[in-house]
């Protein structure tokens, strides 16, 4: 299987890095499988006159003898790196792309004296790079520009499968609470389609080439192999990532942090939690204590899978569709940008339960969204919140699977919009 050429938001995100004429070095980050690697060297091919591209998990004979020996001396270096490429650098013409630096964090640290060398522009793609380097007590660079780089999410989707067109003007569509009208059957069924197959580019491409579901899934659990693979080294935060789909499918999805145990010689599960979020693993989301109060929280939270189509493969369908669209809501507000929060209160004596799915920080305040899988418009929980905090919190939205409308002031919007919220007046 060939993986395509998708386009991808992060390489516009690139560009206008590009346009700071060196001011900083570029380092993409996320998790394993995401695209990292394959878009730096793209980038560097379409826009740069010339490029090395060094790949530190298996780099050439007398690279890392350069950076060891004579990172002191960048112009220096620079010069033993052509030679070893065969690569000439033009000023200001030409890119290094230093890939997988997890591997060699001292490049990392090094790219503080690349910038300021000032001839060319730097590119570094990695993983977790500032425990490592705090690890081995090297210099964190601070002229650096982060980009995240996600699984596609649902209008990368789109693109990819040539119909980004039904999108045209939804983001006006959300801002006058206009219905969706004729593309909403269509964008429906590829959201279905979307959750399943996920954004990961090995998956998409795929789906692309083959339209077979059989392969597709195939695809996805060799993904799911290379991200244990990853953690293989830390049992617990193996453990924290595969137990995301049972925690999920609890009734309050609050994960659980027992089920890692202790802390013993298979590690402390404080650092697993902070290692599957390090690597881009999962999207936690902490329980508000009290949403008139902002980013105060209680210290519970829930973990979403970073891709929607890995966390169906890994339930197998055990997970109810409501928890599979929250997923999939997470992912592309994450994607888009936003703070998230969510509300619990449990169920005491004469006190009633309540339960919000998730806030939005937004303009100082947060903004209850109630996430449906069903067309369902009944919203006695999210109305029960409104009451308790009113003026305290931001406008209720309702994210299901119906076409766009205004009810009893309530904003109800299809899930495939969900990364469009902040386009909602506030």
């Amino acid at each position: 299987m060939r993986v395509l050429e998708l386009e991808r938001s992060a390489y516009d995100d690139l560009l206008r890095w590009k346009e700071q004429d060196g001011a900083s070095s570029a380092l993409l980050n996320g998790a394993p499988c995401t695209g990292k690697t394959h878009l730096a060297r793209k980038f560097a091919e379409a826009e740069y006159r010339t490029h090395i591209f060094i790949d530190f998990a298996d780099p050439p004979e007398g690279v890392i003898d350069a950076f060891e020996h004579h990172g002191h001396d960048i112009g220096e270096l620079f010069g033993l790196l052509e030679g070893i490429y065969g690569i000439e650098l033009r000023e200001r013409g030409s890119a290094i792309v230093l890939d997988g630096v997890e591997n060699y964090p001292r490049a990392w640290s090094l790219t503080k004296h690349m910038v300021e060398y000032g001839r060319y522009d730097i590119i570094a793609t990695g993983r977790r790079l500032v425990v490592e380097a705090r690890r081995r007590n090297l210099l964190i660079p601070s002229e650096v520009d982060h980009i995240e780089v996600r699984p596609l999410d649902f209008r990368e989707f789109l693109r990819a499968v040539g119909e980004e067109g039904l999108l045209d003007g939804a983001r006006e569509r959300v801002r006058r609470m206009e219905p969706m009208g004729d593309a909403h059957p269509r964008l429906s069924e590829l959201f279905r389609l979307y959750m399943q197959v996920g954004g990961m580019p090995e998956a998409v491409s795929e789906y692309i080439q083959s339209g077979d579901m059989a392969e597709v899934e195939k695809v996805k659990r060799g993904i799911i192999g290379r991200i244990r693979e990853v953690l293989s080294d830390e049992p617990k935060a193996l453990l924290a990532f595969d137990s995301v789909p049972s925690q999920l499918r609890t009734r309050s999805r609050t994960f659980m942090i027992s089920c890692l145990g202790a802390a013993d010689d298979f590690g402390d599960p404080d650092e697993a939690l902070l290692r599957v979020d390090r690597e881009s693993l999962v999207n936690m989301v902490l329980n508000s204590g009290d949403p008139g109060r902002s980013l105060f929280h209680d210290g519970s939270f829930r973990l979403y899978m970073f891709d929607t189509g890995l966390l169906h493969t890994m339930a197998a369908g055990s997970i109810p569709d409501r928890t599979m669209a929250e997923n999939a809501a997470v992912q592309e507000l994450v994607s888009a940008g936003r703070d998230l929060m969510y509300y619990s209160r449990p169920r005491r004596r004469r006190r009633t339960g309540m339960d919000v799915d998730l806030l939005l920080w937004e303009n100082l305040k947060l903004s209850p969204v109630a996430v449906r899988s069903t067309g369902s418009v009944s919203h006695k929980c999210l109305g029960r919140f409104v009451t308790r905090f009113g003026r305290r919190i931001g406008p209720p939205r309702i994210l299901y699977s119906g076409d766009m409308r205004e009810m009893d002031g309530f904003a109800f919007l299809p899930l495939y919009l969900a990364g469009m919220l902040r386009s909602h007046p506030l």
